[in-house]
Order: structure tokens, then sequence, then C-alpha cells
């Protein structure tokens, strides 16, 4: 007989997946911008650039 309790071990922390892609877009952008040089100014066109190639829904860019 299983208990409750351990069916919620069971289920994967809500979110853990998007926080993965988030950590995986940072380090490949990071290794794009490194390969261009480090050119001040331009953090966006990484970012975008290493979603595109993980297939990474695109994040929207407010400016800030």
């Amino acid at each position: 007989m299983k208990l409750e309790s351990d069916q919620s071990e069971e289920q994967p922390e809500s979110g853990a997946e998007p926080q993965s892609d988030r950590e995986d877009v940072a380090t490949l952008a990071y290794r794009l911008w490194q390969e261009r040089g480090c050119p001040d100014g331009s953090s966006q066109v990484d970012w975008f650039q290493a979603e595109q190639l993980l297939n990474v829904p695109q994040t929207v860019y407010d400016g800030l």
C-alpha cells in the first residue's frame, strides 16, 4: 500500500525544466560572447542566438 506522501516524491519539481533551460542558454550565450571578442553592449544578441541554437522559446526583451 502506497501512502499519499510517497506519490508526491515521484513528481518532478514545478519549474525545474525552465530553470535548466535558462542555465543552458546563459552558458552558451557567454561562450558566444567570448567567441565574438567580448564586445560591450550586445549581451541580448548572444542570448537570443543561444536560445535559437538550443531551440528554447524566445525571451521577450523589454529593454531593461
